[in-house]
Parts: structure tokens; sequence; C-alpha cells
């Protein structure tokens, strides 16, 4: 299953959008992808990682701006379908919010992208 999905900002340090809107979920989520693309010196734009843990799978690309789109998912969980998902989601996302994303700041795009985040962790 699908636990979170969430756009962070790599060096900037703050979530643009996450889904579930759970506090704890959301630092945890934030602080796991920041932790993840800093300990993997040989992430670059464009590619897929993931990293995985008893409890969860962080499965993770970025962009050429320095956003980390992300799909926290359980272990079990395919990672093809986990990038399948990660990258449909970036695509809409991009499509629907690419405009704001520059300027956004700390979750303002949590609210109005809202029903796309909970499509895609329905998935």
């Amino acid at each position: 299953s699908v636990y979170c999905l969430s756009i962070v900002h790599a060096t900037r340090g703050f979530c643009f959008c996450i889904f579930p809107d759970i506090c704890l979920l959301f630092i945890v989520c934030v602080l796991m992808c920041r932790e993840q693309v800093a300990s993997n010196a040989h992430a670059r734009p464009g590619g897929k990682y993931t990293a995985t843990g008893d409890l969860q799978s962080i499965h993770y690309s970025l962009d050429h701006m320095g956003r980390i789109y992300s799909i926290v998912t359980n272990p079990s969980f395919s990672v093809r379908t986990a990038f399948t998902i990660l990258e449909e989601f970036q695509q809409a996302f991009q499509r629907d919010f690419g405009g704001r994303l520059s300027t956004a700041s700390e979750e303002s795009l949590s609210r109005v992208s809202t029903p796309m985040l909970r499509d895609f962790c329905e998935k």
C-alpha cells in the first residue's frame, strides 16, 4: 500500500505538498526524503532511487529544479508500480501546478492538490 506522496525541495528543505497531511507523517516523510538524497552522492535529476527499510520503502526521483518527488510504500509494494505512480504523479502535478512551484511556499500546494494526491495514493 501507498503511505505517502510528497514533493520536497532538496536544498531549501521544505515541502510543497504532501498527502495525507498528518503532522507526524509530514515530518517523517520530509526528513526521510531529504536524508536519502543527501546520503546518495550519485543522485541525479531524472534518476530513480529506492531506499527500503523494515517498515517502509522510499521511492524518489529528482527534477532539474531541485525538487524531490517521492512515494513512501510498504516494503512489499512493487517497485515498478511505485515508479509508475510516481512518474504519473509528477507529470500530472507539473501539468496542473507546475507554474506555481517556483514561487510556492511551505505546504502551499497541499490543499489545492489534495484530490490529485488522494487519487494517486488510492491507485
